[in-house]
Protein backbone atom coordinates (compact mmCIF):
# COMPACT_ATOMS: atom_id res chain seq x y z
CA UNK A 1 0.00 0.00 0.00
CA UNK A 2 2.89 2.35 0.76
CA UNK A 3 4.04 2.10 -2.85
CA UNK A 4 0.55 3.04 -4.04
CA UNK A 5 0.47 6.16 -1.88
CA UNK A 6 3.75 7.29 -3.42
CA UNK A 7 2.73 6.54 -7.00
CA UNK A 8 -0.77 8.04 -7.01
CA UNK A 9 0.36 11.70 -6.53
CA UNK A 10 2.73 11.32 -9.51
CA UNK A 11 -0.11 10.36 -11.85
CA UNK A 12 -1.62 13.89 -12.22
CA UNK A 13 1.83 15.22 -13.13
CA UNK A 14 2.08 12.71 -15.97
CA UNK A 15 -1.33 13.75 -17.28
CA UNK A 16 -0.28 17.40 -17.12
CA UNK A 17 2.73 16.65 -19.30
CA UNK A 18 0.58 14.65 -21.73
CA UNK A 19 -1.65 17.71 -22.27
CA UNK A 20 1.29 19.57 -23.82
CA UNK A 21 2.00 16.59 -26.09
CA UNK A 22 -1.48 16.17 -27.57
CA UNK A 23 0.19 15.95 -30.99
CA UNK A 24 1.69 12.60 -29.93
CA UNK A 25 -1.08 10.01 -29.42
CA UNK A 26 1.61 7.43 -28.68
CA UNK A 27 2.62 9.41 -25.61
CA UNK A 28 -0.95 9.39 -24.30
CA UNK A 29 -1.19 5.66 -24.98
CA UNK A 30 2.04 5.09 -23.10
CA UNK A 31 0.68 7.06 -20.13
CA UNK A 32 -2.51 4.98 -20.10
CA UNK A 33 -0.47 1.77 -20.34
CA UNK A 34 1.69 2.84 -17.39
CA UNK A 35 -1.36 3.78 -15.31
CA UNK A 36 -3.05 0.48 -16.19
CA UNK A 37 0.03 -1.43 -15.04
CA UNK A 38 0.02 0.49 -11.75
CA UNK A 39 -3.66 -0.29 -11.18
CA UNK A 40 -3.04 -3.97 -11.90
CA UNK A 41 -0.10 -3.88 -9.50
CA UNK A 42 -2.35 -2.53 -6.74
CA UNK A 43 -4.78 -5.41 -7.26
CA UNK A 44 -1.94 -7.93 -7.09
CA UNK A 45 -0.55 -6.45 -3.87
CA UNK A 46 -3.94 -6.53 -2.18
Amino acid sequence: MAKGSTTVPATPSKYGGARNETSSPDVAAARLAAVSELLVGFEDEE
